[in-house]
């Protein structure tokens, strides 16, 4: 097992398809703006800024860095999500099935705690059966086989 491994993320299709429709909206309303001289700016702006906020967060992938101490969550405009791995206590899987559903994502829900807090992280890498083997590894808590659920107690709080 190296020190450090890095895996890319992915990007949805719903986000795509979102951009999609925010593009095709914006070029209906330019085209009534500029040739019928409608006024639209009301509606022009705000999806201008609905658009860039679709391409900043979620258009581009993160990428996801095992260190030797911890998970390093890395976007392009987010600052960096460090999780230890000791405080790791669960996470669910679920990887994407081409056949069966083609709506269905790449997705890891990451457990942790922090402080005497418990939160979850939503991550989206290419490879889920890579990312979540290099997690059951690294991560003591992933390793145990308790008869007591650590996600019941995330849940009742």
């Amino acid at each position: 097992m190296s020190d450090i491994l890095i895996l890319r993320g992915e990007v949805g299709r719903t986000e795509f398809g979102a951009v999609a429709c925010d593009v095709l909206l914006l070029g209906v309303l330019i085209y009534n703006q500029i040739l019928h001289g409608l006024n639209m700016w009301f509606l022009i702006l705000p999806l201008v800024l609905i658009g860039f906020y679709l391409v900043v967060f979620g258009i581009l992938p993160e990428r996801y860095c095992f260190t030797a101490s911890s998970l390093e969550i890395w976007n392009f405009f987010y600052k960096v999500d460090c999780i230890s791995y000791e405080t790791v206590f669960n996470l669910e899987a679920k990887s994407r099935d081409n056949f069966v559903n083609l709506l269905q994502e790449n997705k890891v829900k990451l457990y942790y705690s922090k402080g005497k807090s418990h939160r979850m992280v939503i991550c989206k890498p290419k490879n889920v059966h890579a990312f979540v083997e290099e997690l059951k590894g690294r991560c003591p808590g992933l390793a145990e086989d308790e008869s007591e659920s650590k996600l019941e107690s995330f849940l009742n709080q």
